[in-house]
């Protein structure tokens, strides 16, 4: 369940950017053109390859050190997206990959299974708070085994 295709190109810049749109779409554009050597034009809301220029999401970027790829595997767990901030990646890094969102609904769905272990264990006295502990002290443990 991913956001998308990322492919690198080798290629000359005069900045950085970031631009998302259809994939077909895009294949399409590239393919209508001839010229060995393709020079795509960005701006904020446009990109202009050739004499075609078509609306994207653009994001320019002044300092390219948010660009940094995260180190998901392709099925990525909750716990691996909830620890991606204990992982050294800075709040803008994970913004502009867009997992903030994914981060905070892995959180949700982390908060309502320890209310789900809470009510099926407290007629044994297990408390609360003792499962927050255990499954807190897992996610901050580098050694415990990653579930894939």
């Amino acid at each position: 369940a991913g956001y998308g295709y990322v492919h690198n190109l080798k290629c000359e810049t005069k900045g950085v950017a970031k631009f998302s749109l259809p994939m077909f779409y895009l294949e399409d554009v590239v393919r209508r053109h001839t010229d060995k050597i393709l020079k795509f034009e960005v701006e904020k809301e446009w990109i202009k390859l050739g004499a075609t220029s078509f609306h994207a999401n653009i994001s320019l970027i002044e300092d390219d050190t948010i660009l940094r790829t995260l180190d998901l595997p392709r099925n990525y767990t909750d716990k691996e997206i909830i620890q991606l901030p204990e992982n050294g990646y800075t709040e803008e890094e994970l913004e502009f990959n867009n997992v903030c969102p994914k981060i905070n609904a892995a959180k949700s769905r982390l908060g309502l299974n320890i209310e789900k272990a809470y009510k099926m264990l407290s007629v044994y006295g297990v408390q609360k708070d003792e499962i927050e502990k255990m499954v807190y002290k897992k996610l901050k443990d580098k050694n415990s085994p990653k579930v894939r």
